[in-house]
């Protein structure tokens, strides 16, 4: 750690110490997350839990992962740390497309922000100082980070010198390096974007006509795409990881230039505006041009559903009933499609369908998905790879399970395990769905079959095992695959952790039996073993006391 790391490190202490929220800003690529880490380094031992929400998203649908433990893979719930006095936080999200305001709201859903305790400590790390007009401004110590040293040159250049040509890079990059040219970054800021002036220069470039150019600055303003970035000869650099409501969802110009235009040049990537206009605003749909409008709804209806993986949202139902009205547009024209877009159109149709979750779409949902697998098992070469087909097995058997179909939904489990076996790649979830499935099939001998088969792939199914016994009423089974899910775990995770679940685990679950409380206790723990923490056991812990 240099000397202006350790500087930093310091007037962080400092900061959290008077105030414990501190708010870090500075250029992209500047080093502020390293100067965290450099914190988190010194000062690890001061808190029983670290977190790190690297990625906040717009929903708080969290990327967390522990800091102080060995395995620093595992989803922490933050409503958690609510329970332990010195802990430490950090929520790093410089993207600028959700506001202060926004990110704040959000974050208090899950972190009582005006009745943290005094060791309870939280940073932000954004490229902007927060918004002075905020209520919140006065509660933050806050820290630029502005020098341009050796450890962050590397970051700062490739975040702000994107597109010089060979010659100006490496000579701005030795001047970096030498530490002389922090006057000399603005200079090259070429990151613009996409106005009319940009797309001219481009357009003049690729000599597209200006009909043509004015048309594509309609369709982006249209579709939200205006936060292009305009670099070289071609637009790039706008995902769709950028939005946050369904108006903004169309930020998808490389996504539809990989879909429509696979084998053309970057000319016709200047031209997706255009074709976007044309498939989906003027309808001009001709047998030429009927695959291209036809990609272009999935695609569309595709980052809809992406919208609503993101998190629970207020704008849920809306993304999800503008993925169906997309799919919607081209069914009449989906039979003559090949076998790849069908694909396609019927796996996403089925999604949809099953998050309505009535009767009547959990049945369409099924015979989407059917017709996904009828094309997937005719026309194997044809069929992208991305999703394997033991997926698609997988939402059948979930679709008939929901209908209470327990034979079918055992048929297709059963099937989508062989898948597995065959592509020698073992997926836990259909073991843990197998044992429910049994379960209500009255088959609880299978049921502990196929409960020892999922601890042998993840050591926290164990739970899932321990109350197949206990249904069994082999209690003692039970306790001892408790006591193995401890060892599994010794060294992996908070032992206080550990210790609190595995202690609320053996304290109910004779109780729960004797009451014949099983269901509940079921369900309680395929919600705590959805995730890899054990901090779930807290929330079991919570509703058994109801």
């Amino acid at each position: 750690m240099s000397k202006i790391s350790g500087n930093y490190v310091k007037e962080i202490r400092k900061g959290l110490n008077e105030k414990n929220k501190f708010w870090i800003y500075g250029e992209p690529g500047i080093g502020k997350s390293t100067v965290v880490d450099h914190y988190v380094e010194v000062y690890k031992d001061k808190y029983t839990h670290i977190l790190k929400a690297p990625n906040l998203c717009y929903v708080f649908y969290v990327n967390q992962f522990s800091m102080n433990e060995i395995e620093n893979n595992s989803d922490t719930h933050i409503e958690l740390m609510k329970k332990i006095d010195n802990w430490f936080i950090v929520v790093d999200f410089a993207h600028e497309s959700v506001s202060d305001r926004e990110m704040l709201d959000q974050l208090s859903n899950y972190i009582p922000l005006n009745e943290m305790k005094p060791q309870q400590h939280l940073v932000i790390i954004r490229n902007n100082r927060m918004d002075s007009a905020l209520p919140e401004y006065n509660n933050f110590s806050f820290m630029e980070i502005k020098e341009v040293s050796k450890e962050n040159c590397r970051e700062v250049f490739h975040f702000q010198h994107t597109i010089l040509s060979n010659e100006e890079y490496h000579r701005i990059y030795e001047n970096v390096t030498k530490g002389s040219s922090k006057n000399e970054i603005g200079m090259f800021s070429v990151k613009c974007q996409v106005e009319e002036d940009a797309l001219k220069q481009i357009s003049k470039k690729l000599k597209i006509s200006n009909d043509s150019r004015k048309i594509t600055l309609l369709a982006m303003k249209d579709y939200g795409l205006l936060d292009t970035v305009a670099e070289g000869t071609y637009l790039q650099d706008c995902t769709i990881l950028k939005f946050r409501k369904p108006e903004y969802c169309l930020k998808l110009v490389n996504v539809m230039y990989d879909s429509l235009f696979p084998n053309y040049s970057k000319y016709k990537e200047s031209m997706i505006g255009f074709n976007m206009y044309m498939y989906l605003e003027t309808k001009l749909v001709t047998p030429d041009t009927i695959t291209q409008y036809v990609q272009a709804h999935i695609m569309i209806s595709y980052c809809f559903l992406l919208l609503l993986e993101i998190g629970p949202s207020i704008y849920y139902n809306s993304a999800l009933e503008r993925s169906l009205y997309h799919l919607d547009q081209i069914l009449k024209y989906i039979e003559n499609q090949s076998p790849s877009i069908q694909y396609s159109y019927y796996s996403n149709y089925g999604y949809c369908k099953k998050l309505l979750e009535t009767t009547s779409s959990y049945e369409e949902a099924a015979k989407f998905y059917l017709k996904a697998l009828e094309m997937d098992q005719k026309h194997p070469d044809q069929i992208p790879k991305d999703i394997p087909t033991s997926q698609i097995m997988k939402q059948i058997a979930e679709c008939y399970k929901k209908l209470k179909n327990y034979k079918m939904s055992l048929t297709y489990y059963q099937e989508a395990l062989k898948s597995t076996y065959k592509f020698r790649v073992m997926d836990p979830t259909i073991f843990e769905e197998l044992v429910d499935v049994y379960y209500q099939l009255g088959d609880n001998k299978k049921a502990i079959f196929y409960a020892n088969k999922c601890t042998a792939l993840r050591p926290y199914s164990y739970t899932i095992l321990a109350l197949a016994y206990a249904k069994e009423k082999r209690w003692k089974e039970s306790k001892s695959t408790m006591k193995e899910l401890k060892l599994s775990y010794s060294g992996k995770v908070g032992e206080h952790m550990l210790n609190q679940f595995v202690s609320v685990y053996n304290e109910t679950i004779d109780n729960l039996i004797l009451q014949q409380s099983f269901k509940k206790t079921r369900i309680a723990t395929i919600l705590l073993t959805s995730t890899l923490t054990v901090g779930f056991g807290f929330l079991l812990y919570r509703y058994l006391k109801k």
